[in-house]
């Protein structure tokens, strides 16, 4: 992701470990800061389930799977957003925008974009998600949230656009892909596996 003042930033995985790390990149040096310790079991990050969106350089916003390695219930895999408090995300507000999305080793395959609806004019409290939830039934659900006038997206409004998309026989590795040209129209893609199809 590249912030409005020109400064590269990455969330990613490290390989065999269960870390999420941020990493930030100016004019001379990389800054790297854990956002979570632990998301799952060793290499269950293989498959990308991270995504991140810097309206500035001090406002990223991250959105992950946490306790992929759990089970159904009170201890299913979560999805979270991350609003980072300055440039090295050095302590970050998390919050758990989705506690089940599904069974054990199930992903939300989470995009996301923050585009502004007036103030501020960067966007930074009004971001947009997409995402898989109830991906162990056989009607898992591709929901959409709206985070309204907050940066850690605590206040949102979430709604099912698709409630079919996986059978839930198998875990689901969703992949999305967000972009939204104003406030009220937003695009994505994503594969539904239960028609092995990409869908606009």
């Amino acid at each position: 992701s590249l912030a409005t003042d020109g400064t590269k930033v990455w969330v990613l995985t490290q390989n065999s470990t269960t870390a999420t790390r941020l990493y930030s990149w100016g004019t001379t040096d990389i800054a790297e800061t854990q956002i979570e310790s632990d998301a799952g079991g060793n290499d269950q990050d293989g498959i990308s389930d991270i995504d991140m969106f810097c309206p500035t350089e001090d406002t990223c916003k991250i959105v992950f799977t946490d306790n992929i390695d759990g089970g159904e219930g009170t201890n299913a895999p979560i999805l979270k957003f991350a609003d980072c408090n300055d440039s090295a995300c050095s302590a970050p507000t998390v919050t758990s925008l989705d506690t089940d999305v599904g069974s054990n080793t199930d992903q939300a395959g989470a995009s996301i974009f923050c585009i502004s609806d007036g103030s501020p004019t960067n966007g930074s409290d009004n971001c947009k998600i997409v995402y898989g939830d109830d991906l162990q039934s056989n009607n898992a659900d591709l929901t959409f949230i709206d985070c309204t006038d907050d940066e850690d997206c605590s206040t949102n409004t979430q709604t099912d656009i698709l409630t079919d998309f996986a059978s839930g026989t198998a875990s689901v590795n969703l992949h999305s892909s967000i972009y939204c040209p104003a406030d009220d129209n937003c695009k994505f893609v994503f594969n539904d596996e239960l028609n092995t199809d990409i869908v606009f």
